[in-house]
């Protein structure tokens, strides 16, 4: 998320400056620390917000880890055992310190100080590394990448691991656990429901999406910086907090869990994610000349026609980025999943896993990590057409 971010922001940065400085003998760290990472520092701010964020609100990971004294593990312990006050004492807690660090990272990410009359093209300011750096920027990253992929490799040998047993690979490997995801019936049913409400979120969020992304780029009506602004603090929200308010706010109504959570799920699922179709909207209406609706409106076309007719067409690859953004991380939610489902029917892959994880049976971590590696392929498949498709302003996607 960091790199998606600081990418975005370093494509806006006019080159102009750097070679002025570099004109100026300025050595290539200084012009770094003082005029490239000052510009793009928006980027570096939004993106650690947000990882920050949802690394202290995270209830997945601790609760797989058996980890106890975090606070979504102490708030979801609460809910699961009986309905404490404190639990929700705990939740405005949480709350607020989210906001106020929501706060204090969009006043550094807004500093105006950092805008620049004009925007280069971020193409122009390449120059060949090099044999010696391109072998160091080569080690950093074979580096960095066998250390983000050896947990990922882990779930995969563990979902083909026939028996593995104080060695450092299996001793046999089997496709019998992927057997078992097909075969079993709370998880065959788990993966089905989570495809069919990771699909049915995502329409909601292309139309209430695409919608608010026209009124933010194509009208002057007053408030479209709030509008904006509320639109992004599902990204900053904790999902835990927000799950819990569903849960509350419907209980006793047509919508309440205890008979099919689905509609909620639904519900859930296309909040937290709107804000990527409204990011990937905004960036493709930035890029469209608004004269063709002008055009058609001038020509006796509604506002609205001219928007499904021209508009839609125009921006069509960003919103199918958006789409797919939307569908991959609605189908892998956490919070949503584990707190609104509560009967095993009724479980999204998420929810399955943890049940999976929790049981006591020989193989069923196996299971649970051969469903892992599912979301695993779904996600990273998703995420690679996406990032074809949006390239480097898929970065604007998480901009808060």
């Amino acid at each position: 998320i960091i790199t998606l971010n600081v990418a975005a922001a370093l494509a806006n940065v006019d080159p102009s400056l750097d070679d002025a400085a570099r004109l100026a003998v300025a050595s290539r760290w200084r012009r770094f620390l003082t005029i490239t990472f000052p510009l793009a520092r928006p980027g570096y701010f939004a993106g650690a917000s947000l990882v920050f964020i949802w690394a202290f609100t995270d209830l997945g990971t601790p609760l797989i880890f058996n980890v106890k004294k975090t606070i979504p593990v102490k708030i979801f312990d609460m809910y699961s055992s009986s309905d404490r006050p404190d639990g929700y004492a705990l939740l405005a807690l949480l709350m607020l310190l989210t906001a106020t660090l929501f706060v204090v990272s969009k006043r550094f990410a807004g500093d105006r100080r950092t805008e620049m009359l004009s925007r280069g093209h971020s193409g122009d300011a390449i120059r060949p590394a090099g044999r010696l750096r391109t072998a160091l920027i080569l080690i950093y990253g074979s580096l960095l990448g066998a250390a983000a992929l050896l947990p990922h490799l882990g779930v995969i040998l563990l979902s083909v691991s026939g028996r593995w047993f104080n060695s450092v690979l299996p001793d046999s490997l089997t496709l019998a656990h992927f057997a078992s995801v097909g075969s079993d019936t709370m998880t065959r049913t788990a993966i089905i429901n989570s495809l069919m409400l990771a699909a049915a979120s995502a329409v909601p969020d292309i139309i209430i999406g695409v919608t608010i992304a026209w009124f933010l780029t194509r009208t002057r009506i007053p408030g479209r910086t709030l509008l904006d602004a509320v639109v992004m603090l599902p990204l900053a929200v904790p999902g835990l907090v927000l799950a819990f308010a569903y849960l509350n706010a419907f209980s006793g109504t047509f919508l309440d869990v205890r008979g099919n959570p689905f509609p909620l799920l639904i519900i859930a699922y296309a909040m937290r994610r709107l804000p990527y179709m409204v990011r990937a909207a905004v960036a493709g209406l930035k890029q469209t000349d608004s004269s063709t609706d002008d055009a058609a409106r001038n020509a006796g076309a509604s506002p609205l026609r001219a928007l499904i007719t021209i508009t839609v067409p125009l921006i069509l690859a960003n919103i199918i980025a958006g789409a797919i953004m939307c569908f991959s991380f609605a189908m892998l939610e956490v919070s949503d999943s584990l707190i609104l489902a509560t009967r095993e029917r009724h479980f999204p892959i998420t929810k399955a896993i943890y049940d999976l994880v929790s049981q006591p049976t020989p193989t069923s971590v196996n299971v649970a990590c051969a469903m892992g590696v599912i979301g695993m392929i779904i996600l990273g498949g998703c995420l690679l057409i996406a990032s074809r498709i949006m390239g480097r302003s898929m970065g604007e996607l998480f901009r808060t």
